[in-house]
């Protein structure tokens, strides 16, 4: 930029980058960038810290603490509707955490990132994108196939999470876990019970056992669902035997083996 505060000519900013590229690129370059944004980098205002940095010293890294500082950006789409439903700041983070932090296993950490993010392959996103003929689910007829009718609403959900509440009682003669809410079941429960992790776990297990259930077109069993939880805490103490960490994997499981 020079004194008069205009971009580079294209032959300055070849010079002066070493940037092999065609006028055509540079100035389609140009002209991607929003006005309001060139007036912000002219005028620079937009402050990171004490100094103002000038348009030759932008960095990628400047540019998007610039963004992602300014006042009038709406929130992702995802915080929209963790908002909704009425999470604070720190629950927030602990949700977006906690996929990462309850299991080691990449495959279930990605389905809840999935899930909070809407993007779960459910019939009714599956319809939208053209690739299936109907977003129903398949064992409601008359309902479309949303994350929180797979995994809430559904008749079969509803049984399996009345199921899975009592089987968790009994495991660990524990009695203050009373009947899941919808939150709970999406998200996670993010306090009120002694061993977060443990229920945690077991909850994004269940959801992950209801969609492979549903996309298969199977009514679930829950012994099916014990037997599967069985083998996943089999595997964990495996591993954390040759991790040196049973003292850990002990305390989480300790009502489950």
């Amino acid at each position: 930029m020079n004194k008069k505060k205009r971009f580079l000519s294209f032959q300055s900013f070849q010079q002066k980058f070493h940037i092999n590229c065609n006028f055509l690129q540079y100035y389609g370059l140009l002209s991607a960038i929003p006005s309001a944004w060139k007036e912000l980098l002219k005028s620079q205002t937009g402050n990171l810290s004490s100094s103002t940095p000038t348009i030759e010293n932008l960095t990628c890294k400047v540019i998007y603490h610039l963004l992602i500082n300014g006042k009038n950006l709406p929130p992702p789409t995802a915080e929209k509707r963790l908002i909704k439903c009425g999470f604070d700041p720190s629950q927030r983070r602990k949700i977006y955490s906690l996929p990462f932090v309850v299991t080691k296993e990449v495959k279930l950490s990605v389905f809840q990132f999935k899930l909070i993010h809407n993007i779960l392959n459910t019939n009714s996103l599956l319809y939208k994108m053209q690739i299936i003929d109907s977003p129903t689910c398949p064992f409601c007829p008359d309902t479309e196939q949303s994350i929180s009718h797979l995994f809430v609403y559904c008749s079969l959900a509803v049984s399996f999470w009345n199921e899975f509440t009592e089987w968790y009682c009994s495991q660990c003669k524990e009695h203050s876990v009373t009947a899941l809410t919808e939150n709970e079941i999406l998200y996670g429960v993010l306090k009120g019970s002694s061993s977060l992790q443990t229920i945690n776990h077991l909850i994004l297990f269940g959801k992950f056992f209801l969609f492979i259930c549903a996309k298969n077109d199977k009514k679930y069993q829950f012994a099916d669902f014990v037997v599967y939880v069985r083998e996943k805490i089999d595997l964990e103490k495996y591993i954390a035997l040759r991790a040196n960490k049973l003292a850990h994997f002990n305390f989480k499981w300790k009502d489950f083996f």
